[in-house]
């Protein structure tokens, strides 16, 4: 395969996931209000929890309840729980998760309960006051991975002492510096995530989308410097520059003006498959020894990203389709920074080769 037709290929490929993509998780915004909470009986279970933390579903002519024991200052006046102290479950927030839970048994206009949505997200089971228990643990893997990796780079680091963390001006050489922050920015996303899918709320979510948003920066900053191999100090705060300022706008809209979920997303995609055609462009071109196995780790991170959009309900109510693209994530993370120590180890002898060079001259 010629570097021209791998990377025609590859950009298809991105292209293609990209308007997939855009297609699904566009219309995020349209389904914030689904099936699940706009039915009657759901909104009227909820309201009389809230009243008198009591489980009431009308169904029809049939009356189900579920004890009451919510988390509410009803007239039953029992204690919150623990657990959901500490996870901040307020009492509308536990009969939503009790009214779903009960009202997920049974059709919703001639559809099973269990299939319908609930202010847009799939009604899972709740553990000692976890949301999505699963996609918590796979984030703290993912977490996990990037630290590990950490230490991988460091060890790499130490072997080439001689080497400035950061490149300099003569010499670009393995980005140290840069990678341990792009490390630390991806530990804080999955971090953030894990919090969020422990309990979103408000706040979680908000913390949880941008700090993503912020890792997708460094990384595509990152790969501008390596793949346009820029060098000097100014020439690097020239590229940091607008890429802060474009993010902070962008936190501003998100924060002050609209929280755009569907826009959010795109921009993230967009961002990730310009980061994967500079990639593969660069290593297809300068005949990166390890192109192969970044090309192969592009393959299978667009067909880890494609379970996102098969978006189905809940194996036994623990694991979707967005917990298991958290699983898949995590030998990626191991496969892409193989490539970035290969890459270093590459550009350590290529800067070896030219300081040989120079002396021969």
């Amino acid at each position: 395969m010629s570097a021209h037709q791998g990377t025609g290929s590859i950009t298809s490929t991105a292209v293609r996931l990209l308007v997939c993509a855009i297609g699904v998780l566009g219309a995020i915004d349209a389904v914030k209000a689904s099936t699940g909470d706009r039915d009657f009986a759901f909104r009227q279970c909820t309201s009389i929890c809230e009243t008198t933390g009591c489980i009431q579903l009308q169904v029809g002519k049939q009356l189900i309840t579920s004890g009451c024991d919510a988390a509410c200052p009803g007239p039953n006046g029992k204690p919150v729980p623990l657990h959901l102290m500490l996870t901040q479950w307020t009492c509308h927030d536990d009969c939503r998760y009790r009214c779903m839970d009960l009202r997920k048994l049974y059709t919703i206009d001639q559809q099973d309960g269990s299939r319908c949505k609930y202010f847009g997200k799939w009604p899972f089971k709740r553990v000692l006051g976890i949301q999505e228990l699963l996609s918590v643990i796979f984030s703290l893997a993912n977490l996990a991975a990037h630290a590990h990796n950490i230490h991988r780079l460091h060890t790499a680091h130490l072997t080439n002492q001689h080497q400035p963390s950061f490149g300099s001006s003569q010499d670009p050489g393995p980005l140290w510096g840069l990678w341990y922050i792009y490390a630390l920015g991806s530990i804080n996303a999955w971090w953030w995530s894990a919090v969020f899918h422990s309990r979103d709320t408000y706040v979680t979510e908000r913390l949880d989308y941008l700090s993503a948003d912020v890792s997708i920066v460094i990384g595509l900053y990152v790969s501008i410097i390596r793949v346009l191999g820029v060098s000097s100090l100014q020439s690097r705060l020239a590229w940091a520059v607008p890429l802060v300022f474009a993010t902070v706008v962008h936190f501003h809209y998100m924060l002050f003006i609209k929280f755009d979920y569907g826009f959010n997303v795109i921009l993230c995609v967009l961002v990730g498959v310009l980061q994967q055609v500079m990639w593969c462009t660069w290593a297809l071109m300068n005949s990166h020894p390890c192109k192969r196995q970044l090309v192969t780790f592009v393959v299978l991170i667009n067909a880890a990203l494609s379970l996102e959009i098969l978006d189905f309900p809940p194996i036994m109510g623990f694991l979707d389709a967005h917990g298991l693209w958290h699983l898949c994530t995590v030998p990626l993370i191991y496969l892409w920074y193989c490539f970035i120590l290969a890459d270093a180890k590459w550009a350590t002898a290529s800067a070896a080769h030219l300081t040989t060079a120079d002396k021969k001259r």
